[in-house]
């Protein structure tokens, strides 16, 4: 068993080093040709010579009194004694964080946000915002910069264009076009203005305009391939060494032709030599970071995107603004948009964000560096979030990273206990400095009303003027032009102490790399990979035996990352200690978090030891329903199948826990129709009259394709099935079901010839949308709508199909959200792009691609959730047409338009 021969005494003692005085660089100008910091350019040279970090020694085992342990477990009677015992249990603590608070101003208040009604903003208190330019003179701009001249350059679908204020009034007059291009995603003048580095379709290229005309002289010059889309090339920027750095993500390509000596993993970031000849990756494992930018100090920063497909998951992690660490990999390890299983922030092995900033789309990235800008900005970070329309500021508090001598000495102790080590690499000792920033996020602009606000780029101007662009995927382009009116009246920053990674934590780390991390590929679940070890022989004999009584220990902390890798831990070694099953699922309760239920509950079921505890496992899984409509009904893709995985294995694992879930009061909810799927037949067949019964009590059901299909098979639901035939969304597997047994009168229903829903053209629906009062609609009558039109088949609940509403209704406008909805296939999202399997017979399935697996795929689709076989499937294809029907909103009147707008505002509240 694993032991420590730590004091009690000495585990009560907190470490609290002097923190080093924040460094004040507010006041220094922008240098471009000032050289990085000695410490990131040292970084960087190691990085460039391939020199990997000196291996740290460890010294020997100690042992440690478990009796003592055992005795305090037995004598705590009282929550204050068991609070003590876990505090003794504690010697993974570096320190105990003060309570304290960094603040850049004496006074304490809240920044106000301030409505600008004719723009459909609201902004920061002390900016004024305007419109520079309008979609007439440059619509739909996904990427911008500002020239040496200060002028503002776009680009779009076709063209690359410089905006100029000829009367210098603040508006722009007129476009001039540089060049014809696909659509850049990154632009960058040299110093003088004569070379443009643009990233478009497939490669970075370089453009010169000798004469500064504003026109490009000739075609330009290939530099390097970076993949195009999405998930490719992104920004570029010159850098305070006078090197281009570029930024891509997971699918931009990035390997051998762009580092001879690095493979890079997942996205990355890159600079280029100032002749464009060579080049290096500094850093990688992003998924896919539009932007970036330096400060005065030659730090760089990012903001990386989710996978929002995995929401509430364990897995899933936020959109992330990282302070980039060179020769450093940040978690990222998949390529494409389906898949994350990033490395938690938490865990040594990777670099933790600076800010986790929830769900989103990163784009434009801007650390402001104008002097008379004022001071509370001046030197943060400004970033923008495409789905939600906003764009956030982040003050930058520097703290010098500080040494923690104790907790060095604690993680090289336990480290040679547990795995017998005399030296290990992986940057363990490097997590358990704190930060060298600290940041706290708060939105600086937000759309209101019905305008539409994308933001896709943000830039600064040398008298302090911001810039941010809108556009992309075909909406609305624009620029706007926001100034601060004041330089002092503005609220302080107010910002947390940071977390510190604990030593615990390192080791437990370092475990699982010996069980060769989680199993990525060929896990036996999707909901498993997280759990599961990707080399199950990893640890033998007395290291496997010291690893699990660590693993043991560590439930008992109060932590609750600890306890969360402790019990991933376990999982990965299939403990079969009752004790620390129990533990585990000792950690659910009514107040935890459902990603935190879910993952004790994989962890549980991955464990061998299986004590008496179906009542405590039907009784979580039942609790996910309340916890889901109370904290976030939105649609989440996977989490419905994920949890189905799970609950397979515990149920084969508890076999009673079917009937006690069916069994349970008020188990037939909307929330839990998903759950059946996994039931055996008996207590399905009992669940389908539960759900049945639930219908025609009158609960507010949203009809589906998988109630359709569970009660289906009752004769009693006959007529309510009946009913639904008026729900289009619902007939494809509403038509094998009821032509059984069918009577004349039913035949003749479902043979009727459907009404042609005219589509239409796209030009005379938007100008129909004129005659719409957007403000005056009612959104009780338009959940009518929703409903009548079957919007509420995809987008509700917990369907895998539709996406979530608020993301677009708060960035497009309410012209753009209708014509999207009336036209879907004119621009579909990638991550809701379906793909079409085409079978051996012939026939056609299309939907989204839950899970790949050796011997076929699980597919979302329209009528549920399928399994195809790999020996069915002849081909596969990324589908053209969007799976939501066109032609949905066609015959809605005026008003009409304005409740549907209503009520698709209220969903995000």
């Amino acid at each position: 068993m694993w032991t420590c021969p730590t004091s009690t005494m000495a585990l009560r003692r907190s470490f609290s080093p002097t923190p080093s005085p924040n460094r004040q660089s507010a006041g220094r100008g922008w240098n471009p040709a000032r050289p990085l910091r000695r410490r990131t350019h040292s970084c960087l040279l190691k990085t460039a010579s391939g020199r990997s970090p000196s291996p740290s020694s460890f010294p020997s085992p100690s042992a440690f009194r478990e009796k003592k342990v055992q005795a305090a477990d037995a004598k705590a009677k009282s929550r204050h004694q068991l609070l003590m015992v876990a505090r003794t249990r504690r010697f993974c603590s570096i320190r105990r964080m003060k309570t304290l608070l960094f603040l850049l101003s004496a006074a304490v208040a809240q920044a106000q946000l301030v409505d600008v009604p004719d723009l459909g903003l609201r902004v920061q208190r002390g900016f004024r915002v305007s419109v520079f330019s309008d979609e007439k003179l440059a619509n739909d701009i996904w990427s911008m910069t500002l020239s040496p001249r200060g002028e503002v350059v776009v680009s779009g679908a076709g063209y690359i264009a410089t905006l100029l204020d000829d009367d210098g009034d603040g508006r722009a007059d007129r476009a001039v076009e540089f060049a014809k291009v696909k659509g850049a995603m990154g632009l960058c003048f040299g110093e003088e203005g004569r070379q443009l580095l643009v990233m478009n379709d497939g490669w970075l290229w370089e453009y010169r305009d000798e004469n500064l005309d504003r026109v490009a002289d000739a075609a330009p010059r290939k530099i390097l391939p970076f993949a195009s889309g999405e998930h490719g090339g992104h920004a570029i920027r010159q850098g305070p060494d006078g090197w281009w750095w570029v930024i891509g993500g997971n699918d931009a390509g990035i390997d051998q032709r762009h580092d001879p000596k690095k493979r890079a993993l997942a996205g990355a970031l890159l600079r280029i030599s100032p002749d464009l000849k060579t080049s290096e990756v500094v850093a990688d494992g992003f998924r896919n970071p539009y932007d970036f930018d330096f400060n005065e100090s030659g730090d760089f920063f990012t903001y990386d995107s989710d996978c929002e497909r995995d929401y509430f998951l364990p897995w899933y992690s936020g959109t992330r603004v990282y302070h980039v660490a060179p020769g450093r990999s940040h978690g990222w390890r998949l390529p494409g948009y389906q898949r994350s299983f990033r490395v938690p922030d938490y865990m040594p092995a990777t670099v933790p964000a600076l800010a986790d900033m929830g769900r989103g789309s990163p784009t434009g990235v801007l650390v402001a560096k104008a002097k008379n800008f004022p001071a509370r900005y001046r030197g943060g970070l400004f970033v923008c979030d495409w789905t939600f329309g906003r764009v956030h500021f982040l003050p930058l508090v520097h703290r010098a990273a500080e040494e923690a001598p104790d907790a060095e000495a604690v993680l090289r102790r336990d480290m040679a206990a547990v795995l017998g080590a005399q030296t290990y690499e992986g940057g363990f000792v490097a997590s358990l400095r704190a930060p060298d920033y600290v940041t706290q996020a708060e939105v600086f602009i937000e759309p209101m009303g019905s305008h539409g606000f994308a933001p896709t780029d943000i830039e600064q101007g040398r008298d302090g003027t911001l810039f941010v662009s809108i556009g992309g995927r075909k909406t609305r382009g624009a620029v706007y032009r926001i100034v601060a009116t004041a330089q002092d009246d503005i609220a302080p920053v107010v910002l947390a102490a940071p977390r510190v990674a604990k030593p615990t934590l390192a080791v437990l780390g370092a475990i699982q790399e010996k069980l060769g991390g989680w199993r990525i590929s060929g896990a036996s679940a999707e909901a498993f990979v997280a759990c599961e070890p990707a080399n199950p022989q990893g640890l033998t004999g007395e290291q496997r035996t010291q690893s699990l009584g660590y693993a043991q220990a560590a439930l008992l902390s109060l932590d609750s990352a600890v306890q969360q890798e402790a019990a991933r831990t376990l999982a990965m070694l299939e403990d079969d200690s009752e004790i620390s099953a129990r533990r585990i699922l000792n950690a659910l309760s009514e107040k935890t978090g459902v990603t935190a239920d879910f993952h004790f509950l994989a962890c549980y079921a991955r464990m061998k030891a299986a004590p008496e505890v179906t009542a405590e496992i039907a009784t979580a899984v039942l609790r996910f329903d309340a916890k889901l409509v109370g904290g976030d009904n939105r649609p989440k893709q996977n989490w419905a199948i994920r949890l189905n995985e799970v609950l397979a294995r515990l149920i084969a694992k508890h076999p009673a826990l079917a009937a006690a879930l069916v069994e349970s009061p008020g188990f037939a909810t909307p929330g839990r129709l998903a759950l059946v799927e996994v039931l055996p037949p008996a207590q399905r067949e009992a669940a389908a009259a539960k759900f049945l019964a639930a219908v025609k009590a009158g609960a507010a059901w949203t009809w589906s394709a998988e109630l359709v299909k569970l009660i289906a098979p009752l004769a009693e639901a006959r007529p309510l099935l009946l009913a639904q035939w008026k729900n289009a969304g619902l007939q494809k597997v509403l038509r094998p079901i009821l032509e059984k047994g069918a009577t004349a009168d039913e035949l003749a229903m479902l043979n009727a010839k459907p009404l042609e829903v005219p589509v239409g053209d796209v030009q005379p629906f938007v100008e129909s949308l004129k005659a719409v009062a957007w403000e005056k609609g009612d959104a009780a009558r338009g959940g009518k709508i929703f409903a009548a039109r079957a919007c509420a088949t995809c987008h509700s609940g917990t369907s895998p199909i539709g996406p979530e509403l608020s993301g677009p209704v708060a960035r497009l406008s309410a012209v753009e959200l209708m014509t999207e909805m009336q036209f879907p296939s004119r621009n579909i999202a990638e991550a809701f792009r379906a793909t079409t399997y085409t079978l051996k017979d012939g026939s056609q399935i299309a939907g989204f691609t839950a899970f790949f697996s050796a011997d076929g795929v699980i597919l979302h689709t329209v009528t549920g959730t399928q399994r195809i076989a790999e020996s069915d499937i002849a081909s596969r294809e990324p589908g053209k047409v969007s799976l939501m029907p066109g032609g949905l909103l066609t015959g809605l009147s005026a008003a009409e338009f304005a409740d549907l707008l209503a009520y698709m505002k209220s969903l995000g509240k």
